[in-house]
């Protein structure tokens, strides 16, 4: 009877080490049964922007074409946003993959059509490669220094695919 109750604390202790183990975001999720791509696949709103760890969310959301990111298979798009900060004709289009073994995403912008050019440091850049902090089926959460200053953004689903 004793050696069944070790044997199970000790394959209840064992399972919690590999699902800690399994982790792979700083922020989490501990587990998840959806494919990283599954989860990251949809159109994502911001919720929090910092600079140097200064929160710059209503400075983003202040700009004219602070926009929206929607993942699709390989395909991505800056749309305006909900506010619809500026006409349905402003959007950014290009391409995200992942790299690192999936720890960080790399956004490439290829087309931005818009007459507001402004861009607030690598939120509209042309090319950008972000940690991935926290990736769930609601939350993603990315990071990136990007010409001497430390950004971080956390999105929430708005609608996925």
């Amino acid at each position: 009877m004793k050696s069944s109750k070790l044997y199970l604390l000790t394959l209840f202790a064992l399972s919690l080490l590999l699902i800690n183990s399994c982790k792979k975001y700083e922020d989490g999720p501990l587990l998840s049964l959806h494919t990283k791509k599954h989860r990251i696949m949809g159109t994502w709103d911001v919720e929090y922007f910092s600079i140097n760890n200064f929160d710059s969310t209503s400075y983003l959301k202040g700009q004219p074409f602070y926009g929206m990111y929607s993942f699709g298979k390989g395909d991505l798009w800056g749309n305006p946003g909900p506010a619809g900060y500026q006409s349905e004709t402003s959007y950014l289009s290009g391409n995200w993959r992942f790299e690192e073994k999936k720890e960080a995403i790399h956004i490439t912008f290829n087309s931005y059509l818009s007459s507001d050019n402004r861009r607030v440091g690598p939120y509209r850049a042309d090319d950008v490669i972000w940690d991935i902090r926290r990736l769930t089926e609601k939350e993603l959460w990315l990071a990136t220094s990007f010409n001497g200053k430390d950004y971080l953004v956390k999105f929430k689903l708005y609608k996925n695919y």
